[in-house]
């Protein structure tokens, strides 16, 4: 996920909520070739509530979060894609 629409998904979330915690575990990579990214680390009931919450309050996300499931990733990491 880019991070200008990583940080403007965080913003759509209460800093208490399980999601605002999910999104905070995160790995920013950066590769001279392209943008850098952000890799949210969480599990797939994790990766489905913030579809859910992305479809609601910010489209925009979802097609990162929907390339991460359709990855197939079963747990630990849900990678989202990087955007072009």
């Amino acid at each position: 996920m880019p991070i200008p629409i990583y940080f403007s998904f965080l913003g759509r979330f209460q800093q208490q909520s399980r999601g605002y915690s999910v999104l905070k575990k995160v790995i920013v990579e950066s590769d001279l070739s392209r943008a850098a990214s952000v890799d949210i680390v969480c599990g797939l009931n994790e990766a489905k509530l913030l579809l859910d919450h992305a479809r609601q309050f910010y489209p925009e996300a979802v097609p990162y979060i929907e390339d991460a499931l359709n990855l197939g990733h079963s747990g630990l990491m849900i990678e989202l894609i990087r955007g072009s």
